[in-house]
Protein backbone atom coordinates (compact mmCIF):
# COMPACT_ATOMS: atom_id res chain seq x y z
CA UNK A 1 0.00 0.00 0.00
CA UNK A 2 1.47 3.52 -1.06
CA UNK A 3 0.57 6.28 1.70
CA UNK A 4 1.44 9.66 1.38
CA UNK A 5 2.66 10.17 5.23
CA UNK A 6 1.87 13.38 7.11
CA UNK A 7 2.41 12.29 10.68
CA UNK A 8 6.25 13.71 11.32
CA UNK A 9 7.61 11.05 13.72
CA UNK A 10 7.19 8.53 10.96
CA UNK A 11 8.51 11.29 8.37
CA UNK A 12 12.02 11.36 10.63
CA UNK A 13 12.47 7.35 10.40
CA UNK A 14 14.66 6.82 7.38
CA UNK A 15 13.06 6.12 4.03
CA UNK A 16 13.47 2.01 4.76
CA UNK A 17 12.55 1.98 7.83
CA UNK A 18 9.55 4.28 7.66
CA UNK A 19 8.17 1.82 4.49
CA UNK A 20 8.73 -0.87 6.50
CA UNK A 21 6.43 0.46 9.63
CA UNK A 22 3.76 2.47 7.01
CA UNK A 23 3.37 -1.16 5.50
CA UNK A 24 1.84 -2.13 8.69
CA UNK A 25 -0.07 0.28 9.13
CA UNK A 26 -4.29 0.84 8.43
CA UNK A 27 -5.59 3.98 8.02
CA UNK A 28 -8.07 5.15 10.02
CA UNK A 29 -10.85 8.28 11.26
CA UNK A 30 -10.12 8.99 14.68
CA UNK A 31 -13.70 10.42 16.17
CA UNK A 32 -14.64 13.00 17.99
CA UNK A 33 -14.46 11.23 22.12
CA UNK A 34 -13.12 8.69 20.54
CA UNK A 35 -10.92 6.27 23.43
CA UNK A 36 -7.70 5.42 22.48
CA UNK A 37 -6.45 3.86 25.80
CA UNK A 38 -7.53 3.49 29.36
CA UNK A 39 -5.44 4.07 32.28
CA UNK A 40 -4.21 0.12 33.63
CA UNK A 41 -5.95 -1.47 30.54
CA UNK A 42 -4.13 -3.00 27.95
CA UNK A 43 -3.26 -1.27 24.68
CA UNK A 44 -5.26 -2.45 21.37
CA UNK A 45 -3.74 -0.31 19.04
CA UNK A 46 -1.10 2.17 18.34
CA UNK A 47 -1.53 5.19 16.39
CA UNK A 48 0.03 7.57 14.57
CA UNK A 49 -2.02 10.99 14.00
CA UNK A 50 -1.63 12.36 11.02
CA UNK A 51 -4.42 15.53 11.67
CA UNK A 52 -6.80 15.30 15.00
CA UNK A 53 -5.23 15.67 18.78
CA UNK A 54 -5.51 13.25 20.98
CA UNK A 55 -5.53 14.55 24.53
CA UNK A 56 -4.23 12.64 27.46
CA UNK A 57 -5.57 12.74 30.70
CA UNK A 58 -3.69 11.54 33.91
CA UNK A 59 -5.47 11.00 37.15
CA UNK A 60 -4.19 12.49 40.32
CA UNK A 61 -6.57 11.62 42.74
CA UNK A 62 -9.87 9.66 42.70
CA UNK A 63 -11.63 12.97 41.64
CA UNK A 64 -9.33 14.99 40.03
CA UNK A 65 -8.33 14.67 36.24
CA UNK A 66 -5.03 16.27 34.90
CA UNK A 67 -4.31 16.54 30.96
CA UNK A 68 -0.42 15.83 30.77
CA UNK A 69 -0.26 16.71 27.49
CA UNK A 70 -1.39 16.21 23.80
CA UNK A 71 -0.40 14.21 20.58
CA UNK A 72 -0.89 15.63 17.32
CA UNK A 73 1.00 15.01 13.94
CA UNK A 74 4.05 14.91 15.58
CA UNK A 75 3.94 12.32 17.49
CA UNK A 76 1.69 8.72 18.27
CA UNK A 77 -0.09 6.85 21.02
CA UNK A 78 1.02 3.26 22.72
CA UNK A 79 4.28 5.11 24.28
CA UNK A 80 3.87 1.91 26.99
CA UNK A 81 5.04 -0.35 23.96
CA UNK A 82 7.19 1.57 23.28
CA UNK A 83 9.45 1.05 26.51
CA UNK A 84 8.09 -2.52 26.53
CA UNK A 85 4.89 -2.71 28.21
CA UNK A 86 0.96 -3.44 26.88
CA UNK A 87 -0.58 -1.52 29.90
CA UNK A 88 -1.47 2.15 29.70
CA UNK A 89 -0.62 4.35 32.11
CA UNK A 90 -2.76 7.26 31.40
CA UNK A 91 -6.39 7.78 28.98
CA UNK A 92 -5.86 9.20 25.61
CA UNK A 93 -8.72 10.25 24.33
CA UNK A 94 -9.82 12.18 21.13
CA UNK A 95 -9.99 15.92 21.55
CA UNK A 96 -10.18 16.92 17.61
CA UNK A 97 -11.34 14.59 15.07
CA UNK A 98 -8.77 13.72 12.20
CA UNK A 99 -6.71 10.72 10.98
CA UNK A 100 -4.59 8.06 11.84
CA UNK A 101 -2.51 5.58 11.02
CA UNK A 102 -3.22 2.32 13.22
CA UNK A 103 -1.41 -0.74 13.83
CA UNK A 104 -1.34 -3.46 16.57
CA UNK A 105 1.12 -3.92 19.22
CA UNK A 106 2.75 -6.60 18.27
CA UNK A 107 3.18 -5.51 14.77
CA UNK A 108 5.26 -2.42 16.54
CA UNK A 109 7.20 -4.53 18.39
CA UNK A 110 8.51 -6.75 15.29
CA UNK A 111 9.33 -3.51 13.72
CA UNK A 112 11.43 -2.16 16.49
CA UNK A 113 13.09 -5.42 17.20
CA UNK A 114 13.87 -6.19 13.02
CA UNK A 115 15.34 -2.57 12.65
CA UNK A 116 16.36 -0.78 15.92
CA UNK A 117 16.67 2.56 14.56
CA UNK A 118 12.83 2.59 15.06
CA UNK A 119 12.66 1.90 18.51
CA UNK A 120 15.71 4.89 18.88
CA UNK A 121 13.78 6.95 17.01
CA UNK A 122 10.35 6.22 19.18
CA UNK A 123 12.29 6.32 22.24
CA UNK A 124 13.34 9.93 21.55
CA UNK A 125 9.77 10.63 21.23
CA UNK A 126 8.82 8.97 24.48
CA UNK A 127 11.46 11.10 26.26
CA UNK A 128 10.52 14.69 24.77
CA UNK A 129 6.47 13.33 25.75
CA UNK A 130 7.11 12.79 29.38
CA UNK A 131 9.72 15.41 29.58
CA UNK A 132 6.83 17.96 28.06
CA UNK A 133 4.03 16.25 30.57
CA UNK A 134 6.51 16.26 33.88
CA UNK A 135 6.53 19.88 33.00
CA UNK A 136 2.89 20.79 32.69
CA UNK A 137 2.22 19.21 35.83
CA UNK A 138 4.71 21.28 37.32
CA UNK A 139 3.32 24.12 35.86
CA UNK A 140 0.13 23.25 36.88
CA UNK A 141 0.62 22.47 40.73
CA UNK A 142 2.36 25.15 41.40
CA UNK A 143 -0.18 27.47 40.12
CA UNK A 144 2.44 29.32 37.74
CA UNK A 145 0.19 28.67 34.12
CA UNK A 146 -2.17 31.49 35.38
CA UNK A 147 1.17 33.71 36.25
CA UNK A 148 2.01 32.68 32.45
CA UNK A 149 -1.31 33.10 31.29
CA UNK A 150 -1.67 36.82 33.16
CA UNK A 151 1.61 38.26 31.41
CA UNK A 152 0.94 36.25 28.00
CA UNK A 153 0.63 39.51 25.59
CA UNK A 154 -2.56 40.78 24.27
CA UNK A 155 -3.39 39.60 20.63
Amino acid sequence: MVHSCRNRLLTSLASHDREAVLALCEPVALDLKQVIETSGETIEQVYFLESGLVSVIAQSAPERLVEVGLIGNEGMTGLSIVLGDDLAVNRSIVQGEGQALRLAPASLRGAMAARPAIREVFLRFVQSFLSQAIEQVYFLESGLVSVIAQSAPER
